[in-house]
C-alpha cells in the first residue's frame, strides 16, 4: 500500500548502529551498515504523529518476512497502553481501520479535556 500522508515525507538512509553511552551498549547491528526510512516533517500543522506511526509500524509489519518476530509484544504493549494495537496488526487490520477503531476514545477524552485547555 501507498499511504498519502499529510505533512511528512519518508527519505530512505543508511546507517551504523554503535554504542552510545547511556542508551544502547550493545545495538542490534552494531557496526553494520544498514538501511532505514527517515521521517522529514513538512508541516507541522497537518502531521499527525500518531497515525503516521500506525502507517509506518503496518507497513514495516506487512513487508517483514517473520511477521511473527517482528513485534515484541511488551515492548509495543507498553509502547501503546494495551494490546489491541498489536492484535489488530497481528490479525491483518488495515491503519486507517486501526485509527478509526480509537475514534469514539479519542471523541471521549477531547470533550473531557476541553474543561482544563487554557486556549481553545
Amino acid at each position: 500500500d501507498t499511504y498519502q500522508l499529510e505533512g511528512v515525507d519518508f527519505e530512505s538512509i543508511e546507517f551504523t548502529p554503535m554504542s552510545i553511552e547511556g542508551m544502547s551498549s550493545n545495538p542490534r547491528f552494531k557496526d553494520q551498515q544498514v538501511q532505514g526510512v527517515k521521517q522529514v516533517v513538512t508541516d507541522y500543522q497537518a502531521y499527525r504523529p500518531i497515525e503516521t506511526g500506525i502507517h509506518v509500524l503496518h507497513a514495516f509489519y506487512t513487508a517483514s518476512p517473520v511477521q511473527a518476530d517482528f513485534i515484541n509484544e511488551r515492548w509495543l504493549r507498553l509502547l501503546a497502553g494495551t494490546d489491541r494495537l498489536r492484535l489488530a496488526l497481528v490479525d491483518g487490520s488495515k491503519p486507517q481501520e486501526i485509527i478509526e477503531s480509537w475514534a469514539d476514545e479519542i471523541a471521549a477524552f477531547k470533550d473531557l479535556r476541553k474543561n482544563y485547555l487554557l486556549y481553545n
